[in-house]
């Protein structure tokens, strides 16, 4: 077999294989995407922050609203945040709603990035969605959310 060919879930009960695929798809994902932003030398972590953000521009967006929208601990969220504004992808301005806390905005940068990134994204994610029409991938995402509320919901 050629290298990376092999099926990690291969010979296992199918139901022992589905978080092993989940996991696999996500890591291919993860790479290739790493490998496009590398000339804008992001990580995938940062992509998703930019990403939240600009999806939700209409709303107002600060720190704690990305912790609990990634599930990540307040320093990781600091520290990401901190690296996008050092290379001018984000800023941050006073709350309108409360003034203890920080929007994060996009700079023009983020803009324009999350413009050219909506492209390759669009892209990747024809490439694995292909071969499914409509009511395959909305009864994947149906069975997808039910495990993760399956997981949010009960101790693993």
């Amino acid at each position: 077999m050629e290298e990376g060919s092999e099926k990690p879930y291969y010979n296992i009960e199918a139901k022992y294989g589905v978080p092993m695929l989940i996991k696999c798809i996500h890591l291919y994902f993860e790479k290739q995407l790493n490998s496009h932003m590398a000339e804008y030398e992001l990580t995938a972590a940062q992509n998703d922050i930019l990403w939240f953000i600009r999806f939700n521009e209409e709303s107002e967006v600060n720190p704690i609203d990305i912790e609990k929208k990634f599930m990540l601990s307040r320093p990781t969220i600091t520290g990401l945040l901190k690296r996008l504004e050092s290379k001018d992808f984000i800023y941050f301005s006073q709350s309108c709603k409360d003034r203890r806390y920080k929007q994060v905005r996009l700079t023009e940068k983020g803009k324009e990035y999350s413009k050219t990134a909506r492209e390759r994204l669009s892209y990747m994610i024809d490439v694995l969605c292909g071969g499914f029409d409509d009511d395959q991938l909305e009864k994947l995402r149906d069975s997808l959310d039910r495990m993760l509320d399956n997981l949010k919901g009960g101790e693993v």
